[in-house]
């Protein structure tokens, strides 16, 4: 199947860019048949994220921070896992180690990369790359963690074990979903693996 595009026009350009397409796409129907669709793209940078796993105490480092979007469904303040944009002259694990270092204080002695993934590919271009962050509970670096304040940065690293990190998510208590997706992907098919390398 094939698509052409018409005609672009941005339609906004701050700190992110919304730009409206206009389309010509084959349509399911075969035998050359096409419709004339507009869309809109969200356009953001590319970015990181990573679930801090402490291996010699089994635990799970999240970060707490508020998060406006969010306030209608909860009282604004969410659980995480670290995350953030890729700077240029970054490739993606040097920006997830960045970002572990500056939110969660930990310094990373191995990254694992679990997968790449679109979180809102009908709006949006930006995608995600998820790790696991290994690092152990002595590598803490001084003055490091919660966030740049020169971004607007407040965040508040919590330490969970295994079994309350997975009561997290049998309780519903995430509400983001890249948090959801990196611990079910830690549990159901890393945990073993990763807690004793």
């Amino acid at each position: 199947m094939k698509y052409t595009i018409l005609g672009k026009k941005t339609e906004y350009e701050q700190w992110f860019t919304v730009e409206k397409a206009t389309l010509r796409v084959e349509t399911f129907a075969g035998n050359g048949n096409t419709m004339d669709v507009q869309r809109y793209e969200f356009k953001r940078p590319h970015v990181v994220a990573a679930l801090v796993h402490l291996r010699d105490t089994q635990e799970i480092a999240l970060v707490k921070q508020f998060r406006y979007s969010s306030r209608e469904q909860t009282d604004g303040w969410i659980l995480e896992v670290v995350a953030g944009l890729i700077e240029a002259g970054e490739n993606a694990e040097q920006a997830c180690v960045r970002e572990v270092i500056e939110e969660s204080g930990y310094r990373p002695e191995r990254m694992v990369k679990l997968m790449s993934f679109y979180t809102s590919p009908g709006f949006s271009n930006q995608l995600t790359h998820l790790y696991v962050a290994q690092t152990l509970s002595t590598m803490k670096v001084e003055g490091a963690g919660g966030g740049l304040a020169a971004e607007g940065e407040d965040i508040e690293t919590l330490l969970f074990s295994l079994d309350e990190a997975k009561a997290l998510l049998s309780e519903n208590k995430l509400v983001d979903a890249v948090t959801i997706l990196a611990l079910q992907n830690f549990f159901l098919s890393l945990s073993s693996t990763l807690s004793s390398s």
